[in-house]
């Protein structure tokens, strides 16, 4: 049975996202299984299963199957865990595990959320993206990947991609 994409994306983000609330209320090993479940189980599902890639032509964009709901709530959750994230390290338990959990979280999950939202249509959805580009650090990523990235792509004024025919090795240093 082929599961629709919303459904494996909002089990791959909303698994760690619970498991991390869990370790703020609860306090156990939740931090570290959120950990393994970013990095190992992630890992294993997305070089295993066929069902995460999708045929050339097929949109995957935020408003598609109730995604961009999902997305706010992953963003709002997001900004929640930043505020949380003082509370984890007060009271004690595994802050480091938490906070390497929470760095894989928002690099794996707020950060893709973030560049698809500063795609969106919607102003405020938009707006949004921005913001959460601002909570990584990252908030020039907003104008550049737009105003320098796309128009740019694949060419010497695109300091984010390779020049066409420039392969991984020989781009490295530049990157």
């Amino acid at each position: 049975m082929k599961l629709p994409p919303i459904v494996l994306f909002a089990g791959a983000t909303l698994l760690p996202f619970g498991l991390l609330w869990l370790e703020v209320f609860a306090r156990g090993p939740f931090g570290l299984f959120a950990l393994i479940v970013l990095t190992v189980v992630a890992g294993l599902v997305d070089h295993l299963s066929p069902q995460l890639s999708r045929p050339r032509g097929v949109s995957a964009g935020p408003n598609r199957h109730g995604a961009l709901a999902l997305q706010w709530i992953l963003g709002i959750g997001h900004i929640a865990l930043i505020l949380a994230l003082p509370f984890v390290v007060q009271r004690g338990g595994a802050p480091l595990i938490f906070t390497l959990a929470f760095a894989s979280f928002a690099g794996q999950i707020t950060h893709p959320n973030a560049h698809e939202l500063i795609h969106h249509p919607s102003r405020a959805a938009r707006h949004f993206g921005h913001g959460l580009c601002a909570s990584l650090g990252m908030g020039h990523h907003a104008s550049a990947h737009l105003f320098i990235h796309h128009p740019y792509v694949a060419t010497a004024r695109d300091p984010n991609s390779p020049v066409l025919g420039v392969g991984f090795w020989a781009y490295l240093p530049r990157a």
